[in-house]
């Protein structure tokens, strides 16, 4: 039989946040697999436990918990404790990191609300390729991130064989499959010639196109002696793995070097009010005999005008197989040309 979760769509939220609703919520006093698993929330966040585990009279969970028009919490989850109640605000994303602003008002709005903000706990649930993006999760004070493999096992240890619980956990696993498998996958898709053909990526469990690449560009990154500093996310066209560290700004113009699918480029941010476009292509043309002598073969971007302009690209779709190469190729050979092309654009 087909796995529920994949029928409705693994990607909505909503499923994944009904099924710990349905794992955790309690009309009257909570069984001991449902405290167990309160028990593992507390665990991963890392904090005694607030309250005596057995003097838990309810737990409430309810999805899309909205506060007036302006927040709405994914998933709260309600610890009736005797008098008090302890509140774990979980935010969920599913192939897609999170706004700070965003973590910043549920927490503004939750403690706001709450007589002691102090019995207040978060968790930034990432689901799918959301598990390898996780740039302002990581960084938040106030969340603690939940992933995929968390999640496997925390409700691993819920003693229920409902196909609702073990259909939710298969989906989950097989998710982390695609995610060590994606190396291999990929090759199949280009062997077929289907990069890109949406179909061919969804018949191997993949939601085109990005997560195919963010998982890509997590395991090319893992080569990197910077690997911390390549932040993994959506440029909305396209998805982006940049190097965080390395934007220079030159007179009117700021470089970046980022991943688009899978062309490494340099790129240039300009204000169109105060750069021409014939002074941005005054640059590119004095920077293409540096870009030009670096050894790995790159190509010319077309000279198009805006504020997110592309001067340079490597193409590196045929080199997927060994993503170290990549990354050396990237870090020693093309990065190294950093300084002289800022050398030449301080000229321009």
């Amino acid at each position: 039989m087909d796995n529920y979760i994949n029928i409705v769509g693994f990607q909505l939220e909503k499923v994944h946040t009904g099924v710990i609703k349905w794992c955790l919520d309690s009309k009257a006093s909570p069984s001991n697999e449902q405290i167990k698993i309160i028990q593992s929330l507390y665990e991963h966040l890392k904090k005694p436990i607030p309250f005596a585990i057995d003097s838990i009279t309810k737990i409430h969970c309810t999805p899309e918990y909205s506060f007036g028009r302006s927040v709405r919490i994914d998933l709260l989850i309600e610890i009736y404790v005797e008098n008090s109640v302890y509140r774990l605000a979980c935010e969920m994303k599913v192939d897609s990191d999170p706004y700070e602003k965003q973590l910043d008002s549920i927490v503004e709005q939750v403690d706001g609300e709450s007589v002691d903000s102090s019995k207040n706990d978060y968790l930034l649930i990432l689901i799918g390729s959301a598990a390898v993006m996780r740039n302002v999760g990581d960084q938040h004070a106030k969340f603690t991130v939940l992933t995929n493999t968390d999640l496997i096992r925390i409700f691993s240890e819920y003693n229920n064989e409902s196909y609702i619980l073990q259909d939710w956990l298969s989906a989950l696993r097989e998710e982390q499959q695609r995610s060590e498998r994606v190396l291999e996958r990929f090759e199949l898709l280009c062997a077929s010639n289907k990069v890109w053909d949406k179909l061919a990526h969804i018949e191997l469990g993949y939601r085109p196109f990005f997560s195919t690449y963010y998982y890509l560009y997590n395991i090319i990154r893992t080569h990197s002696a910077m690997a911390g500093d390549w932040n993994i996310y959506s440029g909305g066209n396209n998805p982006v793995m940049n190097l965080s560290t390395n934007w220079k700004k030159i007179c009117d113009f700021e470089f970046y070097w980022e991943f688009n699918y899978l062309e490494f480029c340099l790129k240039v941010r300009i204000d169109p009010d105060v750069t021409s476009r014939e002074r941005l292509n005054t640059l590119r043309t004095e920077l293409y005999p540096v870009l030009e002598s670096i050894e790995v073969d790159g190509f010319r971007s077309q000279m198009r005008y805006g504020k997110w302009n592309t001067i340079y690209k490597w193409d590196f779709s045929n080199s997927i197989q060994t993503p170290d190469l990549i990354i050396q190729r990237v870090e020693n050979d093309i990065l190294s040309s950093y300084e002289n092309l800022l050398t030449v654009a301080k000229n321009v």
